[in-house]
């Protein structure tokens, strides 16, 4: 019987960061039947690496200068359709994940568990498997993207409110509901000449360039009538 030469997993590694890449192709230096072929610092050289390694394996990070992760596995797919990629990302929540498994990673691993899992994740996305546990956890990292992004959009509309004076408050309530300055003057007991001062220092302190932009940071705020009536209102 003669022996068998068991060809190695070829990996290229594309990620920004330098210490990032050399801490993975520390971790895989010893690893058996795995080799680095080749490290790239953006999206572009990734792309360029794939197509002149031809690498079993790309471990591709997410944000990249250049061309960012999601467009450089489009173009990975596209030049080297055979390279089997995975994301990465260094973020707690990444909404730009769920994009790259779009584009064609086979799934995505954390950089927190690059030490425990590295190996394991390149072995499994050779063999072409896609990642049925870290694709769940996709969905749930754009959900708390998504929540996170709406938490942040209200809490900074009602720090601009709350620099609103007592008397802005009330006319921005009502510019909210749509109401003229006439009718708003009549409702609150005022002149137009006033309700237009106040109006103009409501859409001043809201940095708002228009009364609907107003309204809209004003109904966020939860001062004014939803104007997004697909939103569910938060407890």
């Amino acid at each position: 019987m003669t022996d068998e030469t068991v060809r190695p997993i070829r990996v290229v590694i594309a990620d920004d960061e330098v210490m990032v890449r050399g801490f993975i192709a520390g971790k895989l230096a010893h690893a058996d039947g795995i080799e680095v072929v080749a490290e790239a610092g953006n999206g572009r050289e990734a792309v360029e690496a794939a197509r002149a390694y031809a690498p079993d394996v790309l471990l591709m990070d997410v944000r990249m200068p250049e061309l960012d992760g999601i467009r450089a596995t489009r173009e990975v797919a596209r030049v080297a359709p055979d390279v089997r990629i995975v994301a990465m990302t260094g973020l707690a929540v990444d909404e730009y994940v769920g994009s790259m498994v779009e584009a064609g990673a086979l799934g995505f691993l954390p950089k927190v568990r690059v030490a425990d899992e590295i190996e394991q994740t390149i072995r499994i996305a050779a063999a072409g498997e896609s990642f049925v546990g870290p694709r769940a956890e996709v969905t749930r990292m754009i959900a708390e993207a998504a929540s996170v992004a709406a938490d942040d959009e209200q809490a900074e509309a009602r720090r601009l409110y709350e620099r609103l004076s007592p008397r802005e408050s009330e006319v921005a309530q009502q510019m909210a509901r749509g109401l003229k300055l006439p009718e708003i003057a009549d409702l609150l007991g005022i002149g137009v000449t006033t309700v237009r001062s106040h109006q103009g220092e409501v859409l001043a302190k809201l940095g708002a360039n228009n009364r609907t932009i107003a309204a809209q940071i004003i109904a966020k705020a939860g001062f004014g009538p939803d104007l997004f009536p697909g939103r569910q209102s938060r407890a």
